[in-house]
């Protein structure tokens, strides 16, 4: 189920109504705001997963111009330097609007309203808020709740992945400002305009890991050993992502390779060898040296078929055999090392060294893909 709830309808509380100036013509515009928690009694955090209402407005066109929400911060005294989101979202459950903004707008202390302005959005009878603060157990926001016996259009989730209905008898405490047309020219968002994505590509998220800095230092030649890079999978991902599978797609290395041409011609290979954290070998396959130029360069290297990396595995260790033979081989460059340095080169199940301010020049592209 990836809408808010299969319900035909819902009437929100109308919490209150105002006239708001118009800039352009000095005409007024009724402003209406829905919500379901008219007076908060208690707050709750969500970790790695949006707050999200379902809301049914009164027919005829309506604009969202502002969410607001009863909320504080914890964590840290400084805000991270990270952005909060807002989805409103169209009947469907797809994403008509993603506003962006910034952390240190909810402040840490006791709850209390915030304001989040939105470029005029054209809604559905039928539409969706979700706000997600990427909570986790040290950083993010309380969002406050009214206690209702009929409680049942507030959920936890993200936009194209499952909404679950909130444990317990509350309501979210957010409200929605809406009005009857735009209160600005510039910025509208029209139902016209509105474009479907393929939900089965939404859910599939892509994401390189670089740890070098894009500008070679020098290269080595391996010898009978290579280069081994760890990818931490926590530094790639995405938002929201929980349950799924997650695959390695595809290598980008910046290399060159030396030696007879036919070292091409002959279709040499070099092995790749995949291992989880634990050392156990999760794949083991080789590609050909024939993609490899004598001058360096980045080149892709595409798993025919992706390998599973079990969600959950933490990190993985790619270790390259160059097979080099007297002929031929490869230059691996590097890049110089940042704080934490990922690059080691040996043999994998034999001997492993540091390599002490260096960067193995070494990307990997992973593929997230939800339940």
């Amino acid at each position: 189920m990836r809408s808010l709830s299969k319900a035909a309808a819902f009437s929100a509380i109308l919490v209150l109504g105002a006239t708001a100036a118009m800039a352009q013509t000095g005409a007024t515009v009724t402003t209406t705001v829905l919500t379901y928690a008219p007076a908060p009694t208690g707050k709750l955090r969500l970790i790695k997963t949006g707050h999200a209402v379902d809301f049914v407005r009164a027919p005829g066109p309506a604009f969202v111009e502002a969410i607001e929400i009863f909320a504080s911060r914890y964590g840290s005294a400084q805000a991270p330097k990270r952005d909060y989101h807002i989805y409103v979202l169209h009947s469907s459950g797809q994403v008509l609007a993603d506003v962006a903004f910034p952390a240190s707008t909810i402040e840490r202390g006791e709850p209390k309203w915030y304001r989040i302005a939105t470029p005029p959005i054209e809604v559905t009878e039928r539409f969706g808020v979700v706000a997600y603060f990427r909570s986790d157990e040290n950083e993010g926001v309380f969002v406050g709740f009214s206690m209702l016996p009929n409680a049942a259009h507030s959920f936890q989730g993200l936009p194209y992945r499952k909404f679950t209905p909130v444990d317990g008898k509350y309501e979210w405490a957010i409200r929605v400002e809406l009005t009857p047309r735009p209160s600005v020219a510039q910025g509208v968002k029209l139902l016209a305009n509105f474009q479907p994505v393929d939900i089965e590509r939404a859910l599939e998220r892509r994401m390189t890991v670089a740890y070098d800095t894009g500008r070679p230092a020098g290269f080595v030649d391996c010898g009978v050993e290579g280069p081994i890079m760890r990818f931490d999978l926590s530094d790639v991902t995405p938002d929201g992502f929980s349950d799924g599978n997650v695959y390695l797609e595809s290598l980008d290395i910046y290399a060159n390779r030396y030696g007879s041409m036919s070292a091409a011609a002959n279709s040499v290979r070099f092995e790749v060898l995949i291992y989880d954290q634990g050392g156990n070998k999760l794949d083991h396959g080789s590609f050909e040296y024939r993609p490899l130029g004598l001058s360096p360069k980045w080149t892709r290297f595409n798993y025919a078929k992706p390998v599973n990396l079990r969600y959950g595995t933490g990190a993985i260790d790619v270790a390259i055999v160059p097979m080099t033979k007297p002929t031929q081989g490869i230059h691996f460059h590097y890049t110089p090392a940042g704080e934490k340095a990922h690059s080691k080169i040996g043999l994998y199940d034999r001997q492993v060294k540091d390599t002490p301010g260096r960067e193995w020049m070494i990307r990997a592209t992973f593929k997230f893909q939800d339940q």
